[in-house]
């Protein structure tokens, strides 16, 4: 089919290479029937300005077997020129899925690329997060050891003066016996 479709873009198919046929078109032969149909049915008058001589000549000449090839090779090209139509559609379709597929697969590239930027975004800010409660609970540990530091030193100042109390209360109280 490729080589009937190159052999009609080149012009080497059908009645065009034969000098006979030269210049005829489906057309020209619809005109012809016509005409003929007009003489035939209005008493013999034909509308001969529609159809050149040369062309009407040439139609006259042709047997049967001529006109069968004729019809065949305009049914040919006809089909050919369909099958080419197609296939322009089919490839102008093909470009464009293909032309989609693409695009499909770079937009997943790029979603592939910004969901790696996103997981490792979210590992560092769970390492962040890590380090920051891990400092929290030492901040509140270090308060923790200083409270009860500050509070075990009040305790043992607390014990000095109730010492030092009870030494002065004892010495008051010997005093007050030597008197």
């Amino acid at each position: 089919m490729d080589k009937r479709l190159r052999e009609l873009n080149a012009g080497s198919v059908g009645l065009d290479n034969n000098p006979f046929y030269k210049g005829l078109k489906f057309d020209d032969l619809k005109e012809y029937v016509k005409t003929a149909q007009s003489v035939k049915y209005n008493g013999g008058v034909a509308d001969s300005a529609k159809l050149p001589k040369a062309k009407r000549e040439m139609i006259d000449d042709m047997n049967l077997e001529q006109l069968k090839l004729f019809f065949e090779s305009e049914h040919r090209r006809r089909e050919d020129l369909e099958t080419y139509a197609l296939r322009t559609r089919e490839k102008a379709t093909m470009d464009e899925l293909n032309a989609l597929k693409v695009a499909k697969s770079k937009a997943r590239e790029t979603l592939d690329e910004h969901e790696a930027e996103l997981g490792e975004l979210m590992g560092q800010f769970r390492e962040r997060k890590d380090i920051e409660l891990k400092a929290k609970y030492e901040v509140d540990e270090i308060n923790k050891t200083l409270r009860l530091i500050e509070k075990s030193k009040l305790s043992a100042l607390e014990n000095d003066k109730k010492r030092e109390l009870q030494r002065l209360a004892a010495e008051r109280e010997g005093i007050n016996l030597r008197e």
